[in-house]
């Protein structure tokens, strides 16, 4: 927690710091909670970090489908004001490497639910990897979260992923960036 966002340059004094899964994590914790099978398709590190949030995807009962890779998942910086508004720094890992090949390795059924991120299509290796994914494999439910770095995904794997999209997950801000972009009204 931070009492302000310190200017450039600049510095403040935070409380203290929390190290805990999110992400996907998050998604997966929650379905789980609800009693539904869990898995994760995406990448984690074989380092601290992916280790970590190996151990607890697994202790929900989530199923890993993917290998743990060498190298170490990412990790998200959250700065949390006191009026409960949330600023990140965002240092990508492994999970930014997902290619076609790896979801061809998958078994994928035709009632799983799909979760994807933002940060999965903003990634020059795994966006390319998921709107193929999904030119060939329609789940169930498909629910896209774009992210606060929406401006950032290229607009081609936006549009081919919005285009099969079931639930889209975004805050005022982030409405407000799709919204700009959207004289068509592709979110119609």
């Amino acid at each position: 927690t931070v009492p302000s966002l310190p200017e450039r340059g600049g510095d403040v004094l935070a409380g203290p710091v929390a190290v805990q899964p999110g992400g996907a994590f998050n998604i997966l914790a929650a379905a789980a909670r609800l009693g539904l099978p869990t898995a994760l398709a995406g990448r984690l590190g074989s380092g601290p970090l992916g280790s970590m949030l190996a151990g607890a995807l697994r202790g929900l009962g989530t199923e890993l489908l993917l290998p743990l890779a060498d190298g170490d998942s990412g990790t998200c910086i959250g700065f949390v004001e006191p009026d409960g508004e949330r600023t990140f720094v965002t240092s990508p890992g492994v999970e930014q490497t997902l290619t076609d090949a790896d979801f061809g390795r998958i078994d994928w059924a035709g009632g799983d639910s799909l979760y994807v991120s933002g940060y999965d299509l903003l990634y020059p290796e795994t966006g390319p990897a998921v709107a193929a994914l999904l030119d060939r494999y329609r789940p169930a439910t498909l629910l896209v979260d774009p992210g606060p770095l929406v401006a950032e995904v290229p607009a081609d794997l936006l549009d081919r992923v919005l285009a099969v999209t079931d639930v889209l997950s975004l805050n005022e801000r982030e409405l407000r960036i799709l919204g700009e972009d959207d004289p068509g009204g592709r979110l119609r």
